[in-house]
């Protein structure tokens, strides 16, 4: 796949997603780059074919989902999105996502990245519960108290 490449009757009309775009930037919106999300369409007629690019009737209304899916993905990261590409297959086997359910797959996979926090092993010494209070009363210092009130 070429980064020009274009979904089926899509030919030049990256261009048209333009003012969608720029009314994001002018309200500080993030949007993907034209280049990624005429990608992310090309990727999904790949997966999808004529189900994905039948959505379309004419150049407009797929300048104006282009623009749509621009500004909703574009405070996520590339890999995340390329992530919920790759799980299209799973978990739509049989038809293209809504824009809602494939931010659903991007925050998936933004969730997926995050480093997990290790599981204490339980221990029933009194040295490992006074150490565990002991830590557990830090953080309540740095969090603000009991309440969790800023102190």
């Amino acid at each position: 796949m070429t980064d020009t490449a274009h979904a089926p009757g899509s030919a030049g009309t990256t261009d048209a997603v333009t003012p969608a775009v720029d009314s994001a930037h002018a309200s500080g919106q993030a949007a993907m780059s034209k280049k990624a999300t005429a990608r992310l369409y090309t990727r999904m007629n790949a997966i999808y074919g004529h189900l994905w690019s039948s959505r379309f009737a004419s150049d407009e209304q797929l300048a104006a989902a282009q623009g749509e899916w621009s500004l909703a993905l574009g405070r996520y990261d590339l890999a995340h999105i390329g992530t919920a590409l790759d799980r299209c297959r799973k978990h739509h086997p049989t038809h293209p996502p809504t824009l809602g359910e494939f931010e659903r797959l991007v925050q998936a996979a933004v969730i997926a990245a995050r480093p997990c926090m290790k599981r204490l092993p339980f221990s029933r010494s009194p040295e490992a519960r006074r150490q565990g209070i002991d830590a557990l009363a830090r953080m309540k210092a740095i969090v603000g108290g009991a309440g969790g009130q800023p102190a």
